[in-house]
């Protein structure tokens, strides 16, 4: 009765647990031990809190067992029982259970349970183990990172423990860079995370214009949307609703000039300048021609320029610099009544491309106004303008670029002034304080003009920078249109590079930063003097050279020579001192050639050498100095003779003053011997130039 009690009651259990396999065919005797027990307890348990659970369609995929089925393992029962068939006597309620658990003594194979105890505590030991591997990497990282700062730190006790000897030895045979930039360092103007925050290429619309269209061209533009702006370019809108019928208003050719000035893509931009251009030329054309005066060529102002740059990122104090040189308006007075954006701090990292089609676009069509229009700026105008450009063009990312856009400008600029002599030397003035470095300087006259007001320009601006290279301000004043290379003259002398040097050791503080920093500045007195000796070649650039001043010609000739191809030490090591020596042959050959294409001093037929006058000077300075030398000497000796019979302390004391003396001396000596060894080069090459004159005189 138990039996078939249990085995009707574990019929429904067993439909209800759709993740029990099939029983197999083959199902023999079984030794049922106690761990066996526990887990089928436990796979009852299971399958009956997963059949409550499941869904009723899973249990018909599995076939039921009949009562026969489950009845064969009762029959098939030995005769003689085995002693562990059968499990110890428990509480009541259990020993149904049991021959439960008997009746069907086959097994379930874990894999085919989700939730299973075997697979849970897997997952368990594998995070752990993960987790332990991680930590062990961590640590390992940290250690390595603790090893690498000890080396670093052992190399440098290592490189600080070098002796003194070594040193010198890596000093001898090191080879230095090369300290002469051939790209000058710039300056930082425009800050491309402000481009657009004025306006932008969104924001712009023409249905802001207040303008009357007249029309159906004129229609369609104003009333159509910003998307729509390219299709109107291309085919040519704004040219065919402003012709020489209807002249366009501000408002559109001021929008136009923005646009330009922010819209990303190239080509929208350059079909953007060709309507502007188109617009002007229309207007120009029924000026002259015809003299109508409804039409005007719209010249975008300072103020319209200022704005454009100021939208690209520029500030207005870079700009505008000088307070002795400030346009008539204000940064105010620019973004009134505009709406400018938050700054938002980016996180982008990325730098960002400089917009340069819009910037070569605005220069084009200002040199397209000033050629049509020469009257439109006014001299203190054109100056603020020549200054702007000369202070946008040394931006880092333009410096880089062709001045192909910036060239026609210029020109244009230089010769629309009008009272060319008045503004000279203010132009030379504000040109000259525009920056301080002097590579920069030699980028700003080289990007000038080389017409005729631009040499006279190139050659006044180049003095007046030397004049603030070696005089700490801007000293020199142009007082006519032509230069005159007797006012070169001063200055070329103290070009020597180790007149430069003594001045930058002079400037230092402490004597230990002298010796640290010898090096380099043996390398920017070098650096220096490259461009002041690029400054003077400007200078002496004329577009036809006076004869009335070959004479100055000659002495500078003999001065570069004396002054600073002397003093020139070149080094095998310093590889800058040979490139300052070469561009020294240079301009020493292109004084020559001129000096050979000019006729004669005096109407004579040869030039004769002829020593200098601070040759002369110097001779007779040295002439002086040996007679007062000899003067000093004799009564001295007179003294030491006549106290030879005093006692020895006399002696002693005499003798002192004798060292003193001679100290004294040699230390004059050592001061002039620089000067002196100058003066000897000096007559040595004189001389030597006397002998090949007499010579070349005799044949």
């Amino acid at each position: 009765m138990d039996i078939t009690a249990t085995g009707q009651t574990s019929a429904p259990n067993g439909s209800q647990s759709p993740l029990l396999e099939k029983e197999p065919s083959e199902t023999g005797r079984r030794e049922i031990n106690e761990e066996d027990l526990i887990d089928v307890e436990l796979d009852l348990d299971s399958a009956l809190d997963l059949g409550l659970t499941q869904s009723s369609h899973s249990s018909e995929e599995e076939q039921l067992l009949s009562l026969q089925e489950m009845m064969e393992p009762v029959k098939k029962l030995p005769v003689t029982p085995v002693k562990e068939a059968f499990t110890e006597p428990g509480p009541p309620g259990y020993h149904g259970q049991s021959k439960i658990k008997e009746l069907r003594p086959f097994t379930t194979k874990s894999g085919t349970y989700k939730n299973n105890l075997d697979q849970m505590l897997k997952e368990i030991n594998s995070n752990k183990r993960s987790k332990e591997i991680e930590t062990k990497l961590l640590t390992a990282c940290k250690e390595d990172l603790l090893r690498i700062a000890e080396y670093e730190e052992a190399e440098e006790n290592r490189e600080e423990g070098i002796s003194n000897e070594q040193k010198e030895f890596l000093q001898r045979y090191s080879l230095m860079s090369s300290a002469i930039k051939e790209v000058p360092p710039g300056e930082v103007v425009f800050n491309l995370e402000k481009f657009g925050r004025i306006f932008n290429s969104d924001t712009l619309e023409l249905r802001q214009c207040a303008v009357n269209p007249h029309g159906p061209a004129q229609k369609t533009l104003l009333w159509s949307s910003p998307a729509q702006l390219k299709l109107h370019l291309n085919i040519g809108l704004f040219q065919e609703a402003y012709d020489s019928h209807l002249p366009c208003p501000v408002a559109v050719t001021s929008f136009l000039f923005k646009m330009m000035s922010v819209h990303p893509e190239r080509m929208v931009s350059e079909k953007i300048l060709q309507a502007l251009c188109d617009i002007a030329c229309t207007a120009a054309y029924q000026i002259v021609k015809n003299g109508s005066q409804k039409f005007k060529v719209w010249v975008p102002s300072l103020a319209d320029m200022a704005l454009v740059l100021l939208n690209m990122g520029a500030a207005f104090v870079t700009l505008f610099p000088f307070e002795d040189l400030q346009p008539a308006f204000t940064e105010g007075d620019l973004l009134d009544c505009v709406f400018i954006k938050s700054e938002n701090p980016s996180s982008n990292t990325e730098q960002i491309p400089f917009p340069e089609h819009n910037y070569n676009n605005i220069l084009k069509y200002l040199s397209y106004c000033m050629a049509l229009c020469p009257r439109a700026y006014s001299d203190d105008e054109l100056l603020l303008l020549l200054t702007v450009l000369g202070r946008v063009n040394m931006d880092t990312r333009l410096i880089l670029q062709s001045s192909v856009e910036l060239y026609p400008l210029q020109y244009k600029i230089v010769n629309n002034i009008r009272d060319w002599n008045t503004m000279l030397p203010r132009v030379c003035l504000a040109m000259t304080d525009l920056t301080d470095d002097h590579h920069n300087m030699c980028q700003l006259v080289q990007l000038l003009p080389d017409n005729t007001r631009g040499k006279e320009l190139r050659q006044h601006l180049s003095l007046s920078m030397i004049s603030k290279l070696l005089d700490g301000r801007c000293t020199y004043r142009p007082t006519e249109n032509q230069i005159q290379l007797n006012d070169l003259r001063p200055y070329l002398r103290r070009m020597r590079p180790t007149t430069l040097l003594k001045s930058m050791l002079s400037s230092s503080r402490t004597s230990q930063k002298i010796v640290e920093d010898m090096g380099s500045l043996d390398q920017q007195s070098y650096y220096l003097c490259y461009s002041l000796l690029t400054l003077a070649n400007e200078a002496s650039n004329f577009q036809i050279f006076p004869a009335h001043q070959k004479e100055q010609l000659l002495l500078l000739c003999t001065e570069l020579e004396i002054h600073v191809k002397c003093d020139i030490r070149e080094n095998q090591k310093c590889l800058y001192r040979s490139k300052v020596k070469d561009l020294v042959a240079r301009i020493y050959t292109k004084w020559q050639i001129l000096l050979r294409r000019t006729r004669p001093l005096h109407d004579k037929l040869y030039d004769y050498w002829q020593p200098l006058p601070v040759d002369k000077l110097t001779s007779s300075q040295e002439q002086c100095d040996m007679d007062d030398r000899d003067d000093e000497q004799q009564p001295m000796m007179q003294d030491i003779n006549g106290e030879e019979s005093s006692g020895t302390a006399e002696n002693e004391v005499v003798m002192i003053s004798v060292k003193e003396v001679k100290d004294d001396r040699d230390d004059i000596s050592d001061s002039t011997m620089p000067e002196e060894m100058d003066d000897n080069r000096s007559m040595d090459d004189t001389t030597e130039a006397q002998h090949s004159a007499e010579f070349l005189h005799g044949m």
